[in-house]
């Protein structure tokens, strides 16, 4: 029976990837760690497929996922911090709250 590639020594997608936040760092973007694999491994991977791994990666090591957070300031769960309170009245003093209800109904259209 053939060898895998691992048995050949030859890293995985998923570790090249790896090996690339683990040179760029966790904050690298999808182009620099494409140049990094591509540049150290020789595979050209796609952006989208680097994503992909970047995010399985840091659901893995415990990092907590962009999307869900709100800058670190409320627990996601419909209750607010004073930040985000403060940020809010800034917001309607700023453009008055007609107009804030109006953008943030637009936003949740």
């Amino acid at each position: 029976m053939a060898k895998s590639k691992k048995e050949h020594g030859i890293p995985s997608k998923m570790q090249l990837v790896r090996n690339a936040i683990a040179a760029l760092g966790a904050d690298a973007k999808p182009l620099a760690i494409q140049n990094h694999v591509k540049e150290n491994g020789g595979i050209d991977l796609p952006s989208g497929m680097i994503s992909s791994y970047k995010s399985m990666i840091q659901k893995k090591d415990g990092a907590p996922s962009k999307r869900s957070s709100s800058g670190g300031n409320s627990s996601g769960r419909g209750t607010f911090s004073i930040d985000d309170l403060e940020r809010i009245q800034s917001l309607i003093n700023s453009v008055g709250a007609p107009q804030l209800l109006k953008l943030v109904h637009a936003l949740t259209r």
